[in-house]
């Protein structure tokens, strides 16, 4: 009875688990900035697309003696307004996926290879952030675990305009850990093969690089 009457405690007025709120609104917050990381990642991509797109047209037209300099500035004008602006609205689960995942082979649908394929299986098999999981998280057909958090949290750090590695490891292992305490989830893991590995590409030059090319290598040596 003293356990019930404990527990109840930590129950919502609609009768959830106030842990369980908290992850989820936690999950929503880090959502929220992955999606405005992203489409800043998307608008400068684009940015640098339509600045390389007016220099070929420019040096095209500079060999046409044919057209008016109004003629020309207009045909330049037209691309430079063809360039699309990304909102956070605009960025889904799929974004995130193909962002985190790039370079984890795909089948022809599009699909990310099995896990099973990967020769990190083992640690790794069930702690793919993908727009499955995502959709199950949103959806609530799935609650949210750890693994997502940190995933999630490893990804707006790499990110982070921070040019010493070390520091960066700072600031997101103290910022993880806050996390995971509020969520009632304890401290990151380091004997945690999957954390473990978060922790050392976050103290790599390119976290996110060195994210996706270890993926990467663990298919290529798993054939």
């Amino acid at each position: 009875n003293s356990l019930m009457e404990y527990l109840a405690n930590f129950r919502t007025s609609e009768g959830k688990v106030r842990f369980s709120v908290t992850t989820r609104e936690t999950f929503f917050e880090l959502y929220s900035r992955i999606q405005h990381t992203i489409a800043e990642l998307y608008n400068q991509t684009e940015e640098e697309r339509i600045e390389t797109e007016i220099l070929k047209c420019r040096e095209s037209l500079a060999l046409n003696t044919r057209m008016y300099d109004c003629d020309k500035q207009a045909r330049i004008e037209k691309i430079r307004n063809s360039k699309r602006i990304y909102s956070p609205e605009d960025i889904t689960a799929s974004d995130i996926e193909r962002v985190l995942y790039a370079a984890v082979p795909v089948d022809r649908y599009g699909n990310l290879s099995s896990v099973k394929k990967s020769e990190l299986n083992n640690h790794f098999y069930d702690k793919r952030f993908s727009r499955q999981r995502i959709h199950e998280i949103i959806s609530e057909r799935t609650s949210v675990d750890r693994f997502d958090l940190v995933t999630m949290n490893f990804f707006i750090h790499s990110q982070a305009d921070e040019s010493i590695s070390k520091r960066r490891y700072i600031r997101f292992t103290d910022d993880t850990n806050q996390i995971l305490e509020k969520c009632s989830m304890g401290k990151l893991n380091v004997s945690n093969p999957y954390e473990c590995f978060i922790l050392m590409c976050i103290l790599s030059d390119d976290p996110l690089g060195t994210y996706s090319d270890v993926l990467e290598i663990s298919y290529h040596t798993a054939e």
